[in-house]
């Protein structure tokens, strides 16, 4: 719906939705298939940095170089530790990112919150909520 949103803006914004397996485009506007954003358990150090330069060269293919702002969602879930991991490096490169978070590991999902304990260690809070000026979080206000 967020694509929706913005592609109606037409021209005045560029979108382009990175997904880790095929989607309808009516439903999301401008799409590409990322491999390593679908759901993994596994956290494998080895494919961070891959599965970033799929995400930089998928926007790039796009707009001709990284995206103005990253609008990244529930990247704390925990169902794939490798985009949290590689969220936290884009922040650490500096890329400006818009996390929208609804929903927590550490709240109720007992077994996804273990996979991202176990893939970062000593380094959990540093990963799940990178800190820096260019990092923005969004959060849904239930009323």
């Amino acid at each position: 719906m967020f694509g929706q949103a913005l592609a109606a803006l037409g021209s005045q914004v560029r979108t382009l939705v990175l997904s880790g397996e095929p989607v309808d485009g009516a439903t999301l506007g401008n799409c590409r298939v990322v491999d390593g954003l679908g759901y993994c358990e596994r956290y494998r150090e080895d494919a961070v940095d891959d599965l970033c330069d799929q995400m930089l060269s998928a926007c790039e293919a796009e707009f001709g170089s990284a995206p103005d702002i990253w609008h990244i969602h529930n990247s704390t879930l925990g169902k794939n530790p490798m985009l949290t991991a590689a969220v936290a490096r884009l922040a650490r490169q500096g890329h400006r990112l818009l996390l929208q978070l609804h929903d927590f590991a550490e709240d109720g999902r007992p077994d996804n919150y273990q996979v991202l304990r176990d893939a970062f260690a000593n380094s959990l809070g540093q990963n799940l909520y990178p800190k820096a000026p260019h990092v923005l979080y969004a959060v849904l206000k239930l009323s």
